[in-house]
C-alpha cells in the first residue's frame, strides 16, 4: 500500500476522531509516535469500561480494572 495516498476515513463521530486519523497517517509518513498511542488508547478504553461497569453494578468500579 502506498502511504502517500492515503486519507483518513470519512468520520461520522465528530472532528477529533478525524484528527486522530489524519496525525495516525503523518505518524507513519514521518516515522513519529502519533499523539495518541496505544498506552494512551487503551487507558481512555478502560476508563470508558469502567463506566459501563458502574452502571451495570450500580456502585463504584476501582481503577485499574
Amino acid at each position: 500500500m502506498n502511504i502517500s495516498n492515503v486519507q483518513p476515513p470519512k468520520d461520522q463521530l465528530g472532528e477529533a476522531h478525524r484528527l486522530q486519523y489524519i496525525d495516525f497517517i503523518d505518524a507513519i509518513r514521518h516515522d513519529r509516535e502519533p499523539f495518541i498511542n496505544g498506552y494512551e488508547g487503551r487507558e481512555a478504553l478502560e476508563l470508558v469500561r469502567a463506566v459501563y461497569m458502574s452502571s451495570e453494578k450500580k456502585g463504584e468500579i476501582a481503577l485499574p480494572i
